[in-house]
């Protein structure tokens, strides 16, 4: 019995780990398109913001600035629907 109480923590313990590890690569990405987009570089803020929405990354802001990414790149029709889309999350 205490072999599988130890087994079920550690497989607990290990999702865990695991999901906090995917966030962290979701927010770095979501930190690199900030920044991208602070620094003008449009397309980049773009690619980084979408891998952090395609990966699961919920926070509404990594959608504003995706949309506000699209904007300055020419493309509002995406911008309207990333807009939209954040703020369903929040």
């Amino acid at each position: 019995m205490t072999r599988v109480v130890v087994l079920a923590l550690a497989l607990v313990f290990a999702a865990g780990s695991s999901a906090h590890a995917q966030y962290s690569v979701l927010a770095e990405f979501y930190g690199r398109g900030v920044h991208a987009y602070n620094s003008g570089d449009y397309l980049t803020a773009y690619d980084y913001l979408s891998k952090a929405i395609n990966g699961g990354f919920q926070d509404p802001r990594a959608y504003y600035f995706r949309g506000l990414a699209s904007v300055a790149s020419g493309r509002e029709y995406e911008a309207e629907a990333d807009y939209r889309a954040g703020a369903e999350i929040e």
